[in-house]
């Protein structure tokens, strides 16, 4: 009867060896890379553009750019019906930015079926969303810049405001001693385009100092004139305190 002769060592080297091959191999092998999102609207936001407000549409893949965007997004608001929107594509590609409107407002936005990514994926269906446009940030400044007060006259100090509800304005005057100076250190004798307030604070002193209110609107930037404010020198303050001419009220979020 025949023995049974167990295997040689070279065949069992040989069987561990291409055991670890095939280990090695599957280790090696990179994983499926996951298909990408269907393509679909993320969300719909506040935003800004150039500091004015906006809604941002963000979508789960980039957009193709070569499309008609104004005519795939229709924009509603209540009480204005449609309103002529031009959507921006982000520089990511991946959000429309719907500008100039009004902020705080709520929109309806309704997206076209035929609204494509930058694999010529469709929406495939309209799909149709809510969205309150961000708000602009507060404004104030000079609405130009320079200007003259007659003496005499309550037309007020134009200024160009948005969310701000009151101001503190310092009015100074060049003391009669240093005039004919100032005016011959102009650019031409008799004028002078522009003053930097710290040069000019041992010419100056303070005249009046006065907090005005400032209409509030939704639209954004208005311009206004400060005229008959409350006088708020008490007691007066000497031009060399290095005051700052214009600065929001204490109460300028307080709805005046």
């Amino acid at each position: 009867m025949p023995r049974h002769r167990p295997p040689s060592r070279a065949l069992v080297v040989a069987g561990l060896v291409l055991l670890a091959l095939g280990a090695c191999s599957h280790e090696g092998a990179s994983p499926e890379p996951e298909p990408p999102p269907p393509f679909a609207l993320a969300a719909a936001e506040a935003s800004r553009h150039l500091d004015q407000p906006a809604i941002a549409l963000r979508f789960t893949r980039a957009l193709a750019a070569e499309q008609d965007f104004e005519a795939c997004v229709r924009v509603e608001a209540e009480g204005l019906g449609r309103i002529a929107a031009s959507p921006l594509l982000d520089p990511i590609g991946q959000a429309l930015v719907v500008p100039w409107l009004e902020g705080g407002r709520e929109y309806r936005i309704e997206l076209c079926p035929e609204l494509k990514a930058v694999d010529g994926e469709r929406l495939g269906r309209a799909v149709t969303t809510r969205a309150v446009a961000g708000t602009p940030p507060p404004v104030l400044a000079f609405a130009s810049a320079g200007s003259v007060l007659p003496a005499h006259a309550d037309a007020g100090l134009p200024l160009r405001s948005f969310g701000v509800a009151a101001v503190d304005v310092d009015f100074f005057r060049v003391r009669p001693s240093h005039l004919p100076a100032l005016l011959v250190a102009g650019p031409r004798p008799g004028t002078r385009e522009a003053h930097e307030l710290k040069e000019l604070l041992p010419a100056l002193e303070l005249a009046y100092s006065g907090r005005f209110d400032l209409p509030q609107t939704a639209e954004g930037p208005v311009v206004a004139r400060a005229a008959g404010g409350q006088d708020r020198r008490a007691p007066p303050r000497r031009a060399s305190s290095s005051p700052r001419c214009v600065r929001p009220a204490a109460s300028r979020t307080a709805a005046r």
